[in-house]
């Protein structure tokens, strides 16, 4: 055990997994995905890992010098926070950006999953008319205190205000009192978005 917890197998673990870890963790955080299974992605760990590695090598080389971690103590705990975590979730969101981005659009696959998930992740206040399965037309306002589940759970969304709307599917007034209502994407034939005027 004690040869387990010696401080090169500690660095082996500090900079060869962790860093990887955090990084898939935050871009999982970011854009909606199956659940990994750690075991399976061990070569994405590494290969995230070894990524910041070869950007943070110097700082690495530079706070493991013995007599700097002696003489600066805290700063060498600041910086390998700074090189495990803060780096490699910075690289994440980078990442993210990069592959989402209208420069890469036509040359790879957007990573969101879904129509669903690509457009609820915007955060964007919209009209919402559900067409249900019933033959119902059920009108509802898609704001900041509504919700949206994301890949890979089951489609629903919480709207925080239902509208009746008349046979044309036009919004005609709020309903008294609503506090919202949960829709499942199973329940609806048809699900229109209209923008929303500030």
């Amino acid at each position: 055990m004690a040869e387990l917890l010696n401080t090169d197998n500690l660095s082996l673990f500090l900079y060869f997994v962790v860093p990887g870890f955090v990084a898939m963790k935050v871009y999982d955080l970011i854009v909606p995905s199956e659940r990994r299974k750690f075991g399976e992605s061990v070569i994405e760990v590494v290969s995230f890992s070894m990524l910041n590695l070869g950007l943070t090598f110097w700082i690495i080389a530079e706070i493991n010098n013995p007599e700097f971690r002696f003489n600066n103590p805290v700063l060498y705990y600041f910086a390998t926070f700074l090189v495990v975590s803060v780096v490699p979730a910075a690289l994440a969101i980078a990442t993210s950006k990069l592959l989402t981005s209208r420069f890469l659009r036509g040359i790879i696959l957007h990573p969101t999953p879904t129509g669903w998930d690509y457009f609820f992740a915007k955060g964007q206040a919209c009209w919402i008319l559900f067409h249900l399965k019933s033959g119902t037309k059920l009108g509802g306002l898609y704001g900041e205190n509504s919700f949206a589940s994301s890949f890979p759970n089951e489609q629903e969304i919480y709207v925080q205000e239902i509208w009746r709307v008349d046979e044309l599917g036009r919004f005609v007034e709020k309903v008294e009192g609503t506090a919202g209502t949960i829709i499942k994407r199973e329940e609806c034939k048809l699900i229109e978005l209209f923008t929303k005027d500030e």
